[in-house]
């Protein structure tokens, strides 16, 4: 059966009051200068030992170099880690399209009685409807958005087979947030 388009949503009402530590986190992770909301370009610094280039970000309206590459959250439990990062990646699929987002912890079955459980919350409380803005494919671990954009859900289990990690290396993503990462080797 083939699936219906999904719309946008009309009226989007996002209801977000983070916390003070909660809104440092939430800053930094945006795609804009956390100092002056401009527009970070990545900026040519030279080449590796193999010729690839090597590139920096900075702010082209106040020239901040000191732009976060991975943002770390941590603390105790119930400080909206997971909340923090659910929204953002909910509402940087939302506000970019065609991102593939990718939202990780040790297993899966964790990570289905939490954190994606946590999206899931986001999504309703915004007025999101399912199979209207949203498609879920449990079996491929996944909630597409109206606008092709992605979150996929995958597990960082050890695997004796593949000790680094190398499952991943031909993934691609443009945002991607770890949940528990204390727990992963």
């Amino acid at each position: 059966m083939a699936q219906k388009k999904l719309k946008a949503l009309e009226k989007l009402k996002i209801d977000f009051c983070p916390s003070p530590k909660q809104y440092e986190l939430w800053k930094l992770l945006q795609p804009e200068c956390p100092l002056c909301v401009g527009e970070v370009e990545q900026m040519l610094i030279g080449y590796d030992a193999a010729h690839n280039p090597r590139y920096k970000p900075y702010c082209k309206q106040c020239g901040n170099q000191n732009i976060p590459q991975m943002v770390l959250g941590g603390g105790a439990a119930g400080g909206g880690k997971s909340f923090v990062s659910s929204v953002w990646l909910v509402s940087s699929c939302i506000r970019f399209p065609d991102i593939r987002a990718v939202v990780v912890r040790k297993t899966l079955k964790s990570l289905k009685e939490s954190t994606w459980n946590t999206i899931r919350m986001v999504i309703k409380q915004w007025g999101l409807v399912e199979d209207k803005h949203y498609h879920i494919n449990n079996v491929a671990g996944t909630l597409r958005f109206w606008n092709d954009s992605v979150i996929i859900m995958l597990e960082l289990a050890d695997q004796p087979s593949d000790l680094n990690f190398e499952r991943f290396g031909s993934m691609e993503a443009t945002i991607a947030a770890c949940d528990g990462v204390s727990e992963v080797s």
